[in-house]
């Protein structure tokens, strides 16, 4: 079972109301609303940030090894085209 930690946060008025209405009509805990947008947000995040990291991988121009490794391919697919026409 997961271990649970007790905090305390303050929001403003109109999004505590929010928070309540949501989770009586969810019927669930404001806590359990809670943790499941805040999980669900942080799972976001975490997504947003891997792929900003993949974008900043494949932004680099291939160098010349990596050039030539897609020359490659291209003949061979060329070359295995053309047998299949």
């Amino acid at each position: 079972m997961a271990h649970h930690v007790k905090t305390a946060i303050s929001l403003e008025q109109s999004l505590f109301d929010e928070l309540a209405r949501l989770a009586h009509n969810m019927q669930v805990s404001r806590s359990q609303l809670l943790a499941e947008a805040l999980a669900e947000y942080l799972e976001h995040r975490r997504n947003r940030e891997l792929l900003a990291r993949l974008n900043d991988a494949y932004a680099e121009e291939p160098d010349e090894e990596e050039r030539a490794v897609l020359r490659y391919a291209r003949q061979q697919h060329r070359r295995i085209a053309g047998a299949e026409s």
